[in-house]
């Protein structure tokens, strides 16, 4: 699945093994993983490469592609986790370049840097978290916590003193950092897993979002402080019970400038905007729009811009400008700025760059429960025998005393 990263000016885009980089509004380059260096790529070199994709995928062990990835509070260290359980940590300043890669115990699932850029922090797939050293690559990592399922996100309160997972099994869990094993307090409230948790310095809180298609607001002490249910505003030809589903989040990003927050669903080609209020956190939903495939992922830039990556091979990014009209009715619409446009040119006119990623298996699938329901059947057993009793219905023999 391709993903989108923005800190500062510096937007990066990965898909499969590789990562296009911008700084500034220009074009860095195109890189991937490979050996122990950045290799840039040219997009002949992406077409002889497909070409032997399925030999190299055999060599190796099965395709690999980029599974998380997240840039560093100042933007100059980038992490990668991959789908062969490998960390890698790239120096962004002054140049691109290598600077470690080590083994996980486990695929990662979401990957975070401490604030001091000192340490960055792993979750994977066994439920654990695990900190890597970023000055020394020869130091074992270190296990921070676990839980009993799947984790699916972190995050860490700027001043590094609280931790915050959640996972499959709808639970979200804040922990002291690093003494994790002193849990601070739970979030208790989603019925279905809980895709994403994110800290908002500007309201001190956290905001979360779940498979049972709600958001939820919480303080540090595990409080629910708002609660919104997400559902499709009814269209030409659908009724209410169809368009108020749950939806899955997918994924949920946070404008401090506007106080918006933006959310996509799986399975669904849509995006929701909802106003944060600073004061009670709680949400109202603001406006609808309609994408061309499921967005892979969004995000927020500096500006207030919401960036939109999708499957789509003639508009893979979207960029929408958001704003408020004369009647203080939120707006938004795609962005013409020169700077973002050049952007666009050059990501719309790459699609060999995305292909790779529509092929990679969705989260999705793994993170459903299998519903058992065993009542269906033995109801329609009990109503067969009571129906087969009713047809052949006589009078019992005459019960005789034996002498």
């Amino acid at each position: 699945m391709a993903a989108i990263r923005i800190t500062g000016k510096k937007i990066i885009i990965t898909s499969g093994i590789r990562f296009l980089v911008f700084d500034d509004g220009k074009k860095i380059g195109c890189f991937e993983l490979e050996g122990d260096v950045v290799q840039e790529v040219n997009k002949k070199d992406c077409d002889d490469k497909q070409d032997n994709k399925q030999r190299d995928d055999t060599q190796n062990g099965g395709t690999n592609y980029i599974l998380a990835t997240a840039l560093s509070p100042s933007g100059e260290i980038f992490a990668i986790c991959d789908n062969r359980k490998q960390l890698h940590l790239f120096q962004t300043r002054p140049k691109w370049q290598l600077l470690s890669r080590r083994t996980a115990p486990k695929r990662c699932t979401a990957v975070i840097f401490a604030q001091q850029e000192m340490e960055v922090l792993a979750a994977d797939k066994a439920g654990d978290v695990y900190k890597y050293s970023v000055t020394d690559p020869l130091q074992e990592p270190q296990m921070v916590l676990g839980h009993l399922s799947i984790l699916l996100d972190l995050a860490l309160t700027p001043d590094d003193k609280f931790i915050v997972t959640c996972d499959r099994d709808e639970k979200v869990r804040i922990s002291h950092y690093p003494n994790a094993y002193n849990i601070h307090a739970f979030c208790l409230g989603h019925t279905d897993f809980v895709s994403q948790i994110m800290y908002l310095n500007k309201s001190d809180c956290l905001l979360s979002g779940s498979g049972d298609g709600t958001i939820r607001s919480w303080d540090l002490n595990g409080q629910e402080k708002g609660c919104v249910r997400c559902q499709r505003s009814p269209g030409d030809g659908e009724d209410g019970e169809t368009t108020s589903s749950n939806m899955a989040v997918k994924s949920i990003e946070y404008c401090s400038l506007h106080d918006i927050v933006a959310v996509i669903f799986y399975k669904l080609n849509v995006l929701h905007l909802y106003h944060l209020s600073e004061d009670t956190l709680n949400m109202e939903f603001l406006t609808e729009a309609i994408v061309t495939e499921e967005p892979w992922d969004i995000c927020f830039d500096e500006k207030g811009r919401l960036w939109v990556l999708q499957p789509s091979k003639e508009q893979t990014l979207l960029v929408y400008q958001c704003w408020q009209d004369e009647s203080y009715s939120f707006q938004i619409t795609q962005c013409t700025d020169e700077d973002i446009v050049s952007i666009l040119k050059e990501v719309n006119s790459n699609w060999e760059f995305f292909e790779v990623s529509t092929s990679v298996p969705s989260l999705y699938t793994g993170l459903q429960k299998l519903k058992v329901d065993n009542m269906t059947e033995y109801l329609a057993k009990k109503q067969e025998r009571i129906s087969g009793k009713n047809r052949g219905t006589t009078e019992p023999p005459e019960k005789k005393l034996k002498i």
